[in-house]
């Protein structure tokens, strides 16, 4: 009796662990995408407790460990490598040789004759950055484990474009109504650009097109199921959409919110990156093993796409494209800020200066090439290069390798699932939207767009395995 108790209990609590996975992803957006401090250490402690609910769930039912190190081990340990490096630069125990020759300077400035230094330039900003990886690296590993399991699949795309398209809509209301308000702050910057609750135009657009491609793929799913019931082949085109379940249809209502809110935040960055995610998107889906039973429907959804596209472009996004043909040759302008971390990292290349340093190190560099009446530097505006500035290429070859291997796993998925592989696929064109706006932009460095990014990854990696 009281072992069949206890079996209940940890079987209600895997279910709580898993809606306070989804809290945390609604969550994550709202206190100006969490990129405070303590909007992230909040974060950080969420997730800390869900990892430890689970793991206590687990001890005794060992089934509900759906993937194991087996699956996970090789981008846990590379991951779980790098938090250690970055806790060593964070503290004392590297040898002085590879301290930051600031604390030499803060010694002789105070009177001292030396200082317990580090390999970081500010431990406590490196603490917290190593933190916040540590945190995304539990989401992703929550995400895969209720991922594997194909109803909570299906349940966290759903809670993620419910929630990516409600924070577009206050955006679009926000927006369309002339308050110039963030949450109830009065906007500081970005003013005449839809941001919703983030501060960075950029950002918000990354994060919209997240939502965008996540819609889209719940809709080419639903599709997918109605040719399956017969509704394909030589069906009329309008008898195939007129039997259309419809939760499509307020699938496409919300895609076509999010593509609106995306375009409104005027970013060329988000609107181009957007873009090839959705091709990758059809892409995975015209190279996998069920092409042909699906490719009159991935025809449909890519004329439908177009015309969405043109129309929402047409009404709201006139004046991102006019920012595309402006600015058409001048490069991102951030050209200069990069040579200077180049300059930086080829000082350090190895030990790195500590995660969350830029900002400091940034200042010890600046020259002339950047105009001193300019904005204040706190990002590199390439999060890849930033990276490689702090961690330092060993570190930065590591955690590069652990996304490469998850990357790798769902290419392999794409083409070799049949009934499932719209969800590698989704991880791809999210992979191919972060990755390729991170050369040039920080997007990925927002709470808010990593914790999302991680939980579909964490999906499509767990959906990249045939079920057998």
């Amino acid at each position: 009796m009281n072992d069949t108790r206890s079996t209940s209990d940890d079987g209600r609590l895997v279910r709580l662990v898993f809606w306070g996975l989804v809290a945390v992803v609604a969550w994550v957006p709202l206190p100006l995408a969490s990129n405070r401090p303590w909007a992230w250490s909040l974060l950080a402690l969420g997730i800390g407790a869900l990892l430890t609910g689970w793991a206590v769930a687990t001890l005794t039912r060992r089934h509900l460990v759906r993937l194991g190190w087996a699956r996970l081990g090789v981008p846990m340990v590379l991951l779980g490598a790098s938090f250690l490096w970055f806790m060593v630069q964070a503290s004392p125990l590297a040898p002085s040789a590879w301290h930051a020759p600031l604390w030499d300077s803060a010694a002789a400035t105070l009177g001292l004759r030396s200082l317990p230094g580090a390999i970081s330039v500010d431990p406590a900003a490196s603490a917290a950055g190593a933190m916040r990886l540590l945190a995304y690296g539990g989401v992703f590993w929550l995400a895969a484990q209720y991922g594997r399991d194909p109803d909570d699949a299906r349940r966290l795309l759903w809670a993620v474009s419910f929630i990516t398209f409600a924070y577009a809509l206050y955006g679009l209301v926000a927006h369309l109504s002339g308050n110039e308000t963030i949450l109830w702050f009065a906007k500081w910057a970005y003013r005449g650009d839809l941001t919703a609750t983030f501060v960075n135009r950029n950002a918000w657009g990354i994060y919209a097109g997240i939502g965008t491609l996540t819609v889209l793929t719940l809709m080419v799913r639903l599709a997918e199921r109605s040719q399956s019931a017969g509704l394909g082949g030589r069906t009329a085109v309008i008898h195939f959409f007129d039997r259309m379940h419809p939760a499509f249809w307020a699938l496409a209502f919300a895609w076509v919110t999010l593509a609106t809110a995306l375009a409104l935040s005027h970013s060329r960055g988000a609107l181009a990156s957007t873009v090839l995610g959705t091709a990758v998107l059809l892409g995975g889906l015209s190279v996998g093993t069920g092409w042909r039973e699906r490719r009159r429907g991935l025809a449909i959804a890519a004329l439908l796409l177009i015309a969405a596209g043109f129309a929402v472009i047409e009404v709201s996004g006139r004046g991102t494209l006019g920012r595309i043909v402006a600015l058409a040759g001048e490069g991102t302008g951030r050209e200069p800020i990069h040579a200077l971390v180049w300059r930086a990292i080829a000082d350090t290349p190895w030990t790195g200066r500590g995660l969350d340093t830029f900002p400091q190190v940034f200042y010890a560099y600046r020259d002339s090439s950047i105009p001193w009446d300019s904005p204040r530097y706190d990002k590199a505006h390439g999060a890849f290069l930033e990276l490689a500035l702090e961690a330092g290429w060993i570190a930065f070859a590591a955690i590069v390798a652990a996304l490469a291997w998850v990357i790798g796993v769902l290419a392999v998925g794409v083409v070799r699932r049949r009934r499932r592989a719209i969800y590698p696929c989704l991880g791809l064109a999210a992979s191919a939207l972060v990755g390729v706006q991170a050369i040039y932009d920080f997007g990925i460095q927002m709470p808010a767009i990593a914790v999302t990014y991680f939980t579909l990854m964490g999906v499509a990696f767990a959906q990249s395995f045939r079920t057998r």
